[in-house]
């Protein structure tokens, strides 16, 4: 581009512009320097710049010498940065003279830096100016005066395809951040892929939003050189106004937008708001890296009527993209955008637990191979966990295991499903939170949800919700509460809900989990108003709610499993209440008297015994779901009692047996005991996954106990 177009623009902010001869210049001049300090094939140079014009010729002059540039968030932490540099041995950083000083205060026993450059003027009181520290790093300024005096031609330097080109770090699930290695071809794959799938020429100019450290940069920096347009840099202080950064994109020749679905999801607010006449010159979204709001794509294509917006997939370990979707239309009955489907010389496979295929339809395992794949990691025991040989269709591929859930549709696309590690497991019941929130993003006061565990003052896991509503709405939780709850199971619905402006974001522009705020369960939005206890019966249970919940104060009208109860809760409610007032409730009276109103009503008429009877608790406890247990024919359950010394004291643990029967069931028939007990069961846990046992008939009872309860479309684990 620089001997065909040398004098047109390559990177602009607001402060001024480079053309393509300026960025090759700089990127040689700065190439010199860093080979005149040792820089070579197969070393890493950090890169930890503020968003201004060095960062491109920075990268570029990296690049240059055959080295691998390291990008690094300048808003990480001392410890993060010293951490990503010691785990790649990184003797040389290109930085501004701002960041160095608040970041690299380290000691010489701390720090693996030699030689720090400084892409700009001196200032009084910067550390060095060219001389040697005494921590024995090597501090120089590349400003204006000293740049003439390096040479500007390309340096003789060469690289192969194979070669490091970046690594970037993401987090990890230990706590680690996983350094992943990219070379040159995927990269050059992605760049031809794209500039030829989209048109992307030297009219094209991309607004660059994204940090350094998100892969996504890789494509708006070299994709768009490449095609020979060019690079809008936004400053941190527009990135965090909505508002100008639609300015630019009325009043600027912006046509190509890249960033993760919620950085431009900020703006959606302001694009309802238009009148559209202006319109910009905007023509391609891409966004990738998150879940993409459903109407937001509709809301970009009204707002600029040339638009078109892509949803691109993949992973860090897959370079940037690897997989695409053109979103013409939105059907209105979409849950989510579809995954799409892969992008040249790159392959998806979605297997099962034991890695193979899995039919159209069926869940499974998504991996990726081809050459869009990483080298691997930095830490050589993630890449043998993650990157694997696997043989499929009798030859041996290169692999990369994803963790996402996923499912081929009929047409070739792929549906993303969830996260594996976003799966949990609250009371025995295996959760996928990514469908609770997609049930919430349905409501048509939600504009945007997230769903996350949280621990109880009491120990317990409960869900909860953090929702974006709608501009100018008054949503209360209950009006979600009741939303989900006819649209999915009971165990599924959260404890508590956040409504929150916007969701947080990190330095990528994907949602930051960790910056949620903790919810506050001493006290959940109730549908009713407070009404206080009453009764000496209705103070007791409040007392005895109050412990068990954690939440206060509890009015009467409250509903137990709003305020985050549940059916194993209630057997411990059962225990607390025979042990402060002294008496026996069954577990059926407890689940259907929600209130403390209603269960006082109950126990001062004294109707807490019911009419017929088979249960009886051979152990107490209520950290799992119950066991069932069920008698042999001489309706005795003394068999069971060695058992229990074997199990875990927190496992409630009951016994079914006719000798309680105050009606007329048949004793020695297998399918009218089946049907009685089936419903005294779910008198106690009204949902499955159930575990039953069986001792000889009993056996019989439970296997047609069993049988009745997974036609009613219920689970038996055990």
């Amino acid at each position: 581009q620089v001997r065909i177009a040398p004098d047109s623009i390559a990177v602009i902010n607001d402060q001024g512009s480079l053309t393509y001869r300026e960025v090759n210049e700089q990127a040689n001049r700065l190439a010199h320097h860093l080979i005149g300090l040792g820089v070579s094939p197969g070393k890493h140079v950090g890169i930890c710049l503020q968003r201004d014009l060095t960062m491109i010729p920075a990268l570029l002059g990296v690049l240059k010498t055959g080295a691998a540039y390291v990008p690094i968030e300048p808003s990480l932490p001392e410890s993060r940065v010293e951490w990503i540099l010691k785990s790649l041995t990184i003797t040389c950083l290109v930085t501004h003279s701002s960041v160095y000083s608040l970041l690299f205060n380290a000691s010489a026993e701390q720090s693996c830096l030699q030689h720090v450059i400084l892409l700009d003027d001196a200032n009084e009181g910067t550390k060095g100016s060219g001389s040697v520290q005494a921590d024995g790093c090597e501090v120089t300024h590349l400003c204006h005066r000293k740049f003439p005096l390096l040479p500007v031609h390309d340096p003789e330097r060469s690289c192969s395809s194979t070669d490091t080109a970046y690594v970037i770090f993401t987090s990890g699930s230990t706590g680690t951040p996983k350094g992943v290695v990219v070379a040159h071809r995927p990269v050059i794959n992605l760049i031809e892929w794209v500039n030829r799938t989209f048109q992307v020429c030297d009219s094209d100019r991309l607004l660059f939003v994204t940090s350094l450290s998100f892969d996504l940069s890789v494509y708006d920096v070299f994709g768009i050189l490449a095609a020979g347009g060019s690079i809008r840099i936004v400053t941190a202080d527009e990135i965090r106004d909505p508002q100008r950064l639609l300015t630019i994109l009325e009043t600027e020749p912006i046509t190509f937008w890249d960033s993760a679905p919620q950085a431009l999801n900020q703006l959606s607010p302001l694009l309802a708001q238009r009148d559209g006449s202006r319109a910009g010159e905007l023509r391609l979204v891409f966004l990738s890296g998150d879940w993409i709001p459903v109407s937001l794509p509709t809301l970009l294509q009204q707002a600029f009527p040339r638009v078109e917006v892509v949803s691109l997939g993949g992973a860090t370990e897959a370079t940037v993209w690897s997989n695409f979707y053109r979103i013409a239309h939105v059907d209105s009955q979409w849950k989510s955008i579809p995954y799409g489907k892969p992008i040249q010389n790159s392959q998806y496979y979605i297997l099962d637990p034991c890695r193979n295929p899995c039919p159209v339809g069926v869940t499974g395992e998504l991996y990726i191979g081809g050459d869009c794949l990483a080298n691997g990691y930095t830490d050589s025991n993630r890449t043998a966990e993650q990157f694997i040989e696997h043989s499929l269709a009798g030859e041996s591929r290169r692999l990369y295991r994803t963790g996402d859930l996923a499912r081929f549709e009929a047409d070739g696309n792929i549906e993303l499903i969830g996260r594996i590690d976003h799966q949990v497991k609250i009371r025995g019941y295996r959760i996928e939170l990514g469908e609770i929130e997609s049930v919430l993003r349905r409501h048509k006061q939600v504009d945007d949800a997230v769903v996350v565990v949280h621990d109880s003052a009491e120990g317990e896991k409960r869900l909860v919700a953090y929702v974006v509503l709608r501009h100018s709405v008054a949503t209360n939780q209950q009006e979600l509460r009741a939303w989900l709850r006819v649209r999915l199971p009971g165990y599924m619905i959260p404890s508590a809900f956040v409504t929150l402006d916007r969701l947080p974001l990190n330095s990528s522009g994907k949602l930051d989990r960790r910056a949620l705020p903790k919810p506050d369960f001493r006290r959940i939005d109730c549908e009713s108003q407070y009404v206080a206890p009453r009764s000496p019966t209705e103070v007791q249970l409040v007392q005895v709610w109050q412990r068990l919940l954690g939440v206060e104060p509890i009015g009467v009208a409250d509903n137990f499993f709003d305020l985050g109860g549940h059916s194993l809760l209630a057997a411990r409610m059962q225990l607390e209440i025979a042990r402060s007032l002294h008496r026996t409730v069954p577990l059926a009276t407890l689940l259907q008297s929600p209130t403390v109103a209603k269960l006082a009503q109950a126990i001062d008429r004294e109707d807490c015994v019911p009419a017929c009877q088979s249960l009886a608790i051979i152990q107490s406890g209520a950290a799992r779901r119950p066991l069932f247990c069920i008698h042999v024919l001489g309706r005795g359950l003394k068999f069971f009692r060695p058992l229990v010394a074997h199990l875990d004291p927190s496992l409630p643990v009951y016994g079914l047996s006719t000798q309680f029967l105050v009606g007329d069931v048949p004793e020695h028939r297998v399918e009218p005991l089946a049907d009685f007990y089936v419903r005294e069961i779910r008198s106690i846990q009204p949902e499955g996954p159930y575990s039953l046992v069986g001792l000889s008939f009993g056996g019989l009872v439970a296997l047609e106990v069993a049988r009745r309860l997974e036609a009613g479309g219920q689970e038996v684990g055990l």
